[in-house]
């Protein structure tokens, strides 16, 4: 696709709402998936010691 032809084609999808948030969420997830992980425990515990 022609750059004037991809940038017309993500305006329509992102016209959409709901499809806009879900790409959103994917682009998210995949910029992130190679992070390291954390229980919700430990998040949870390392949290409330802040406060």
């Amino acid at each position: 696709m022609k750059a004037a032809e991809q940038e017309l084609f993500i305006g329509k999808l992102m016209k959409d709402k709901k499809l806009a948030e879900d790409l959103r969420y994917a682009s998210v997830i995949e910029k992130r998936k190679n992070e390291p992980t954390i229980s919700l425990d430990d998040y949870l515990a390392k949290r409330s010691k802040k406060k």
